[in-house]
């Protein structure tokens, strides 16, 4: 208990009446001293507001992950219906190719007399 006394200090601060009363009313239904219940209440938001900014980083971090990820399905459809389209205008072209060689090497029909005027 001699260590304890060591690390605590006094510390005089002003409360409205109402919080005091708050404090007195959860401190006796805790079972221990207004000094307690305050020191606890101080220390607890310390530490919650400590979580609160790893939560935040945690949610920030994830939220790069998501947007990270997102991207990287975009960017692998994409890619994807790139190969899909090189795919369908190979195959045109290869159904198209050989008609239009045909039409290029089949023989002219000489013109009938009458045709060309």
């Amino acid at each position: 208990m001699a260590g304890d006394r060591k690390s605590v200090v006094q510390v005089k601060f002003r409360l409205r009446k109402d919080v005091l009363k708050q404090l007195e009313r959860a401190a006796k239904k805790a079972d221990r001293s207004v000094n307690d219940e305050i020191g606890r209440r101080l220390a607890e938001s310390i530490v919650g507001s400590g979580l609160m900014e790893l939560y935040e980083q945690l949610a920030d971090t994830a939220a790069k992950k998501a947007a990270s990820e997102t991207a990287d399905k975009i960017i692998k459809r994409l890619r994807s219906e790139i190969q899909q389209d090189e795919q369908d205008k190979d195959s045109l072209l290869g159904n198209v190719q050989p008609t239009i060689i045909e039409g290029l090497t089949r023989p002219t029909p000489p013109e009938t007399e009458g045709e060309g005027q």
